[in-house]
């Protein structure tokens, strides 16, 4: 099981928890309006009752998000929220019928009135936070939780790393496949190399057209060499889809990246449209990196400052090859940048 899998179920096991308690903690509300002749065992078969409710709506919503089973991609996101509203409406009656049917004292827990609210509660709770996440997708990840926080309200200093990575002979496949063809290609790539991003903790901050760069702090991106092996993992998943793309395109994706690493300012920008951006040196200097591949013939190239924070790293050395193969010098700088070719053992 990968880091990518583990982490849904963490995320699955925390909501199913909250939305347990979260069922409780209704009950006990809807309790307190009761005629007070209820007696104790009354209310805590109902605490329990709503708790059980919670666990199965929490967990089936949960699953269904987590492994976006639930997901209408080619559909208006209008259409899509209602769907899900209809669908997660079913799942909390289900739940509640469930929960009623093998339960003692049923009669105490059915009530038409508080059978209504708990399904207005849920189905408000699970539209706000199905929404919340439509927006957090189109703003990107974390981005949301950033420009609500205000976390880079002014620009701040960070040490990040980052890796351009770059569709290889987009205009040759656009040419031969046709450019609406070509547009469901790209939309594909990006959306089955998610995973391995993620599994190795990298933040996808902008697509560019055919290019896609991500982004990992200092620290994530040295753990467990997240940043090195983003690239061969992306690879092992494309080789896994050869099929699927040989099928529907004809055509298997190729790619390269550059990889470099430093000081970057890290602020809110715009107004109508907001976003968070990265902006320095190190930019520039990640995309003149991975513009070196096709001179080279090389498909995965680091900067020499990335080199220096993973020599070190005794899994690096014994699983990877890393090779110099040329000196460039960088626009507006006095000095050469070395480059390295990384291959996998």
């Amino acid at each position: 099981m990968n880091a990518y899998t583990k982490n849904k179920i963490v995320n699955i096991a925390i909501v199913i928890l909250v939305s347990s308690l979260g069922g409780a903690v209704f009950a006990s509300f809807l309790t307190s309006s009761r005629s007070e002749s209820q007696t104790v065992i009354h209310v805590f078969i109902l605490i329990i009752s709503g708790a059980l409710i919670g666990l199965i709506i929490g967990g089936s919503i949960a699953t269904l998000e987590a492994f976006k089973l639930l997901t209408f991609k080619k559909l208006p996101i209008a259409i899509n929220l209602l769907l899900k509203s209809v669908v997660y409406a079913l799942i909390i009656a289900t739940a509640y019928l469930i929960v009623l049917s093998i339960t003692i004292h049923s009669n105490d827990i059915f009530n038409i009135k508080y059978f209504l609210m708990t399904i207005a509660f849920s189905s408000v709770a699970t539209l706000v936070i199905s929404t919340l996440d439509v927006i957090n997708q189109l703003l990107g990840q974390q981005a949301m939780q950033r420009l609500f926080f205000g976390k880079y309200l002014r620009p701040v200093k960070e040490e990040r790393v980052f890796m351009f990575l770059d569709l290889k002979g987009s205009t040759t496949i656009a040419e031969k496949i046709g450019d609406i063809k070509f547009h469901s290609f790209l939309d594909d790539f990006f959306s089955d190399i998610v995973s391995a991003i993620l599994e190795c903790r990298g933040e996808i901050y902008k697509y560019i057209g055919d290019e896609i760069i991500i982004t990992w702090t200092i620290k994530n991106g040295l753990k467990k060499q997240n940043a090195l092996k983003c690239f061969f993992l992306i690879k092992d998943k494309i080789d896994y889809l050869e099929k699927k793309y040989t099928a529907k395109y004809s055509i298997i994706p190729q790619f390269k990246a550059g990889v470099h690493c430093g000081t970057v300012v890290v602020g809110q920008m715009g107004d109508i449209k907001r976003e968070v951006a990265f902006l320095g040196d190190v930019m520039n200097t990640t995309a003149r990196v991975i513009g070196e591949c096709n001179r080279l013939n090389n498909l995965y190239l680091i900067s020499k400052d990335f080199k220096k924070l993973i020599e070190k790293d005794d899994i690096v050395k014994r699983c990877y090859d890393i090779n110099s193969e040329a000196n460039i010098a960088l626009r507006g700088k006095k000095h050469e940048t070395e480059l390295f070719s990384v291959t996998r053992r």
